[in-house]
């Protein structure tokens, strides 16, 4: 799962342009016996004709030396292997929120985890 979040993050920061402020923002609620977590960046965002293609395995809008395109495809396979979920909503200017959901891990202390109000 680390490795999953760990590409989305790495997505997030590299949305946002050279030069420019941006801000990522990284949310983590319990929600009932679920972990809720997204990540939001303030980036270029994903055209729809692009977001249909995002889990495509090699598929990338980056530059050659900035993505293989596995990222999301490696992440999407790590988060629904382990029984969750993962969904993006992207607007062009608009920015990227990628959504990960998953069980809490049998024996993990719940009373550690932030709780949504």
């Amino acid at each position: 799962m680390g490795q999953a979040l760990l590409n989305v993050l790495i997505n997030a920061t590299q949305a946002i342009p050279e030069g420019k402020p941006g801000r990522i923002t990284l949310r983590v609620r319990l929600l009932g016996g679920h972990v809720h977590v997204a990540i939001s960046d303030d980036g270029i965002g994903i055209s729809e004709p692009d977001l249909a293609k995002i889990f495509t395995p090699f598929f990338t809008t980056k530059g050659v030396r900035m993505g293989r395109g596995m990222g999301l495809f490696i992440s999407r396979h790590i988060v629904t292997s382990l029984g969750g979920r993962l969904k993006v909503r992207s607007a062009p200017g608009e920015g990227t929120t990628v959504e990960v959901e998953f069980r809490v891990a049998s024996g993990a202390r719940i009373s550690d985890l932030p709780r949504s109000s």
